[in-house]
């Protein structure tokens, strides 16, 4: 999902900011978090970035009984319930 895709189904523009992983480890650790903790953070990002997670599956189904909902769906039925906040 892209950008303006995300943007379209909330209703308002989100904007991706890449932030390096330095800046993100001095960051979170300036907030008081642990080094291990923010280095584990870091770290899955990291993974999340490498596609370690860039794969479908169908436990979703198996355990809902359900078809699951795309990023899409997802955003406009969250959208409203975070509007208030």
């Amino acid at each position: 999902m892209t950008e303006k895709e995300l943007s379209s189904a909330v209703g308002h523009r989100i904007a991706y900011v890449a932030i390096p992983d330095d800046e993100a480890l001095a960051g979170l650790t300036g907030l008081g978090l642990p080094d291990w903790l923010a280095e584990q953070i870091v770290a899955a990002f990291r993974s999340l970035r490498a596609g370690v997670n860039a794969y479908t599956a169908d436990w979703v189904q198996r355990l809902t009984g359900r078809e699951p909902r795309s990023i899409a769906e997802y955003a406009r039925w969250i959208a409203p319930q975070l509007s208030d906040r």
